[in-house]
């Protein structure tokens, strides 16, 4: 009895185990599993780590350096006619314990700390980049799975409405009320139908395979979503001057830009610091002892102590120093000019993403207009057919624009939704947790 309640315990929590596997996607729940397992942004990840370590390693320029070393050497010297006792039969062994303070270093320390620090923001905006990107693609392919779901379903219930119009032409034509091209017509739009549904299958395989590779699933075919197409009523976004701002405060590649200038700055006082003075405080201590194969000489034993403050100055190296500077300010300079490209770059895509996303609002309205009306235009002639007062040729033409007018739906609704991520990418929003 007991084994049966432990063999049930198991079937039960296996069931809620699958069914918590089979529970579908949200977007919100898509975004956060792409951010969470994706490897490229945890690549990115491990890439902050990297750079918050040289920053603590750009502080060593100003911490002491300590340094131990031993040495041991054995002389032999079989000449009889050796009076120098450096030269006898010998062994000896010298300690030395030494510790060295860097007191100016040409500002060589202050540069690579703040060249360090200026690389660490660089790497944590490019994550947040990446992030940014990453949502976007999910976005695109989770709607794009939703739209390949919608296309099968449109075209199933299309091939469902003319395989009863062929019912209907084949009677027809049987009876000799309607021609052999009638029912020709219907049956090469029956086609087209099960052709188009098997092409939107095959989409929806291939966007399951691009969302899963973002979301780290390794099975495609087990994804299910829970979403529609439909916008929020409350999607807005601000005038196309407070957008343009927002890019310009926010895109985390513009400010990468930046970055790279001013680190290309900090890399420059690196190199002119090569030719200002160094200066620092040497410490040692050495435990040395000589010992003689001869007794007849005295061992000698020695412990002392050395403090020593070291300057060097370089003022000219062969002019490499120079022409290393005068390099560096050029590519101060092709880093400002990139700089100033990709703000364009930005302010374009941010004029361009907006004016499609004011667009896809009326194309919206435009197409759930033209579905009604198309919906009522095939109710009358379906109805008209029944009736006797109209033709199989009214009811295709009125099945043929219902479809159209459905499909334009569809990608009205999948282009508002796309307008949508592209200009919340765009203005940085995606990178700031914004819409």
């Amino acid at each position: 009895m007991k084994a049966a309640r432990i063999f049930l315990s198991i079937l039960v929590l296996l069931g809620l185990a699958s069914s918590a596997v089979a529970e579908p996607l949200t977007l919100q729940a898509a975004i956060a599993r792409g951010i969470a397992e994706n490897a490229r942004l945890k690549a990115y990840g491990i890439g902050v780590g990297e750079a918050r370590e040289d920053v603590r390693g750009a502080w060593g320029a100003f911490l002491p350096t300590l340094g131990m070393s031993y040495q041991d050497t054995r002389l032999s010297n079989d000449s009889s006619a050796e009076r120098d006792t450096d030269y006898l039969n010998q062994q000896s062994d010298s300690s030395t314990l030494s510790l060295s303070q860097p007191l100016f270093s040409g500002f060589a320390g202050v540069a690579g700390v703040r060249k360090s620090n200026l690389a660490l923001e660089a790497r944590e905006l490019e994550r947040k980049h990446m992030e940014a990107q990453l949502v976007r693609e999910i976005r695109r392919d989770f709607h794009a799975v939703l739209q390949a779901q919608a296309q099968e379903r449109l075209w199933v219930e299309s091939i469902g409405r003319l395989r009863r119009q062929k019912e209907i032409a084949q009677a027809w034509y049987e009876r000799e009320l309607a021609t052999r091209l009638r029912l020709l017509e219907v049956e090469v739009e029956l086609s087209n139908a099960i052709q188009q549904r098997d092409i939107a299958r095959t989409n929806l395989a291939t966007a399951r395979a691009r969302l899963a590779h973002w979301l780290a699933l390794p099975v495609p075919e087990e994804l299910e979503l829970a979403g529609d197409l439909v916008p929020a009523l409350d999607d807005s976004f601000p005038a196309l001057a407070e957008c343009l701002e927002l890019a310009r405060r926010e895109r985390p590649d513009l400010r990468i830009a930046g970055l790279n200038v001013e680190s290309a700055r900090q890399e420059a006082v690196l190199i002119a610091s090569r030719n200002l003075p160094r200066a620092s405080l040497e410490a040692a201590w050495t435990d040395y002892e000589r010992e003689y194969d001869d007794p007849a000489y005295r061992d000698d034993l020695r412990d002392y102590y050395s403090v020593a403050v070291r300057v060097s100055f370089q003022p000219f190296q062969g002019g490499r120093n120079i022409f290393a500077w005068r390099h560096q300010r050029l590519t101060i300079q092709r880093m400002r000019e990139l700089e100033r490209d990709l703000a364009k770059e930005i302010d374009a895509e941010v004029r361009a993403v907006h004016s499609q996303w004011q667009d896809s609002a009326a194309r919206l309205q435009a197409s759930t207009d033209a579905v009604t009306q198309a919906k009522d235009a095939w109710r009358f002639a379906e109805r008209s057919l029944e009736l006797g007062v109209g033709s199989l040729k009214d009811l295709l033409d009125a099945e043929t624009r219902l479809t159209r007018a459905e499909l334009m739906q569809i990608d009205a609704q999948v282009y508002r939704q796309r307008s949508k991520a592209e200009l919340a990418y765009a203005i940085g929003a995606e990178a700031t947790g914004g819409p």
